[in-house]
């Protein structure tokens, strides 16, 4: 790949960004929208190298650009793009899995306290000027927290919750060892794993295996009065069997950041659900955020001119 490449951005970028991106590859060009849309068709025909979020690239936009070789998306799920098309037209697709990794890992940190310490709770009643100390805050210490994935935002979690005297189970594919994990198990055999969770975190990417399976049958192999936290994809939850599993007890709490459809629908029963705490679907933003994805394509752009292996590509066959 010559230094001549030609890179279209989806998304606004700052003009100190920009700069920078010029600055250190003089001689690509950039396109850069006033707002995020779609570039034109003439702007596309160029096109070697997309930016993009990954939901608003479509069949008709990628063929609007006939010399595209890559997509860099900005965030880690690629479940919107056309990947069979892409896979047929041997385009390469990254991702920017590993930068969600603090952010999210606070997240889930901050959903486990708030349950044990009764955070939500002792907010409503000082708004209610009330003092009741028959309400009795837990620990964390000596619970189990089981990880559905164990990738980089599972991995510092179970991390972050080991330090809080957490034991910390993790399942994956299968089953292999990973590090701040006393235990793992593989996916056919995660019912081991769901019968041991004081607290199930659910960080799974969107794929066909993994669309639905938090149902029932899952939810019933809990030990009961389980927290849970979604911070995976909304799509892997059966949310009425959710809704189930939260007045059987099997669940005490759910603490949710991703949803089947969003934004959550205003009749959706989540709401009113005074076991559910909801989240619009931000546990993975900072202030830090395009900086650290814009550092992994700024890597990747380099080896991409120089003909060098790329990190975080996209397995076609897997989804993620």
């Amino acid at each position: 790949m010559s230094e001549n490449a030609s890179v279209v951005f989806f998304m606004k970028q700052t003009e100190e960004r920009q700069e920078l991106l010029k600055h250190s590859f003089a001689n690509t060009s950039f396109y850069f929208p006033d707002k995020k849309g779609v570039p034109n068709d003439q702007i596309l025909k160029t096109a070697d190298v997309l930016v993009t979020f990954g939901d608003d690239i479509t069949e008709s936009l990628v063929s609007k650009a006939p010399l595209l070789k890559w997509i860099h998306v900005m965030s880690a799920g690629i479940e919107g793009l056309p990947l069979r098309l892409l896979h047929d037209r041997g385009v390469l697709v990254t991702n920017s899995r590993g930068i969600h990794a603090e952010p999210m890992s606070e997240h889930a940190i901050w959903a486990m306290l708030d349950y044990v310490k009764h955070a939500t709770r002792y907010r409503m009643l000082q708004q209610n000027k009330q003092w009741d100390k028959s309400i009795k805050p837990k620990e964390l210490t000596g619970m189990t927290a089981v990880f559905l994935g164990t990738g980089a935002i599972a991995s510092k979690t179970a991390e972050r919750a080991n330090m809080f005297g957490m034991r910390t189970i993790g399942v994956n594919t299968d089953g292999r060892p990973q590090k701040h994990f006393e235990q793992t198990f593989s996916m056919e055999e995660w019912d081991k794993a769901l019968r041991k969770a004081d607290v199930l975190i659910n960080i799974l990417p969107y794929t066909e295996q993994t669309h639905g399976i938090l149902n029932k049958e899952a939810f019933r192999q809990l030990k009961g009065h389980t927290v849970f936290i979604n911070l995976g994809r909304g799509k892997s939850v059966v949310e009425t069997d959710l809704l189930d599993a939260l007045k059987l007890k099997q669940i005490d709490h759910a603490y949710l950041d991703v949803f089947a459809e969003e934004p959550l629908p205003l009749d959706s029963p989540l709401w009113d659900d005074k076991a559910v705490t909801i989240t619009p679907h931000v546990s993975a933003a900072t202030s830090h955020y395009m900086k650290r994805a814009l550092d992994i394509f700024m890597e990747n752009l380099k080896a991409f001119i120089n003909n060098e292996d790329l990190k975080n590509i996209v397995c076609f066959e897997k989804g993620y």
